[in-house]
């Protein structure tokens, strides 16, 4: 377990250096085996965990993108409207004129 924590602490330290030339990570079969179990145990003890919280906040965040949806649409409607009336009144500013 102490030798995955290095390689990961190692990739870290590796992606963060700001080099010109970028460095090349060569993983071996067995390496490349082992990193994905640990993904995939990983998965497996967080994917509940996840599921639960997006079950209890899914209400919420549908609340929010539903307001966030229908203040969008009453803004562009909004919009249409004054286009609408703006285009009234030219008409109407023209009958009166000739």
């Amino acid at each position: 377990m102490l030798k995955y924590v290095c390689l990961m602490l190692f990739l870290l330290l590796v992606a963060c250096q700001s080099e010109e030339k970028p460095t090349v990570i060569v993983f071996t079969a067995a390496q490349r085996a082992s990193i994905d179990t640990l993904a995939a145990q990983k998965m497996k003890q967080l994917l509940p965990q996840l599921d639960s919280e997006c079950l209890a906040n899914f209400d919420t965040v549908l609340r929010k993108s539903i307001d966030s949806i229908r203040s969008l649409r009453l803004r562009q409607i909004e919009q249409q409207m004054n286009q609408l009336k703006a285009k009234s009144e030219a008409v109407d500013s023209k009958k009166y004129t000739q």
